[in-house]
């Protein structure tokens, strides 16, 4: 596990723009009042773009009694206060993750509707303890950071098209690596990162030509 603090990533993203680190996120200088408003934001939004491994929970959710939706949805379930990003509800007596199709659901103000009793949702939460998370997903955190500091810092859209070539590289490495410590999710989460890994049949070449656990 990486050990990078709140402060650390920051200065790795004023590094990305040539700019002085800080001691502290909260010091008062320009640089870190500028980090302070926008770091919880682009963590947010980084967090957002994987089921990752270090921020995902699996949780029953309550059961709510008004339900607006009933003639089309047999439950309504309050989401957890905690979800950044829903990644699919599980039915009861299943595994989170497996090779099967979504349940159904309709997501509307902090609630989840769906025709499954007792179901857990899997989601990524509101990490924020830096601790747990790879140094992989610190850096993508920083450059995208950077990417975000660089219009107000720079001003020079060049430094803005850099890091964000920067960014997409990271993100893809990070999230490569975050699906390789668990064989199954390369039949779950089967879009974005690699060639239609999510309906592959094991041992048989993809359009890339590569295999997949054969």
């Amino acid at each position: 596990m990486a050990v990078s603090t709140k402060t650390d990533i920051c200065n790795l993203a004023l590094d990305h723009l040539g700019k002085p680190p800080i001691t502290d996120i909260t010091e008062g200088s320009r640089e870190a009042q500028t980090c302070l408003r926008q770091y919880d934001v682009a963590r947010r939004m980084c967090l957002a773009r994987s089921p990752w491994t270090f921020a995902r929970k699996l949780r029953t959710m309550s059961l709510l009694d008004e339900n607006e939706l009933s003639d089309i949805w047999a439950y309504r379930y309050d989401l957890p206060d905690d979800m950044q990003h829903m990644h699919r509800l599980v039915e009861p007596g299943r595994v989170a993750i497996e090779n099967s199709a979504p349940v159904p659901s309709y997501i509307e103000s902090g609630s989840v509707y769906a025709n499954v009793e007792a179901a857990k949702v899997l989601y990524t939460w509101d990490s924020v303890d830096t601790r747990t998370w790879s140094a992989l997903f610190d850096d993508v955190v920083a450059l995208f950071l950077a990417m975000r500091l660089s219009p107000g810092m720079t001003r020079r859209k060049s430094d803005t098209t850099v890091l964000q070539d920067m960014y997409r590289v990271a993100l893809n490495e990070a999230i490569e690596a975050d699906a390789q410590q668990e064989p199954s999710t390369y039949t779950f989460y089967g879009d974005g990162y690699v060639d239609a890994r999510g309906g592959a049949t094991y041992g048989l070449p993809q359009t890339d030509g590569s295999k997949i656990w054969s």
